[in-house]
């Protein structure tokens, strides 16, 4: 595999995956782990517009059949078996819709096990 290079002053996307360790404010910290390397930390100021984060993965994992998830407005969703969510009106969506739009999304039933827990 031949290794790009780059110029000095070249503007460049980064775009990778990415794991929230902390927010305070308006700075966020996430994890990038590369590869099988260590994670590496970055800080990012979240009050400018140079910075777009996009949802994808909730903090309580992907929504598995039967489970009750909220999102950031407190609507109500069922898990099906088929990737869908369906609200308390019967209306479908795709989970990864609801995250993007209203998360972040949360498990509400059952209940996530806290850090530590078996």
């Amino acid at each position: 595999m031949n290794t790009p290079t780059y110029q000095p002053r070249e503007v460049l996307q980064f775009t990778a995956p990415a794991t929230v360790v902390s927010q305070t404010d308006n700075v966020v910290t996430l994890a990038l782990r590369l590869d099988d390397g260590p994670a590496e930390l970055v800080t990012v100021r979240l009050d400018t517009h140079m910075v777009t984060l996009r949802r994808t993965t909730p903090a309580d994992g992907t929504p598995q059949p039967g489970q009750i998830w909220a999102d950031n407005r407190g609507e109500h969703y069922w898990a099906t078996t088929d990737g869908d969510l369906i609200d308390t009106k019967g209306r479908r969506s795709l989970w990864t819709f609801i995250h993007e739009g209203h998360g972040p999304i949360t498990r509400v039933h059952p209940k996530p096990a806290k850090d530590g827990d078996q």
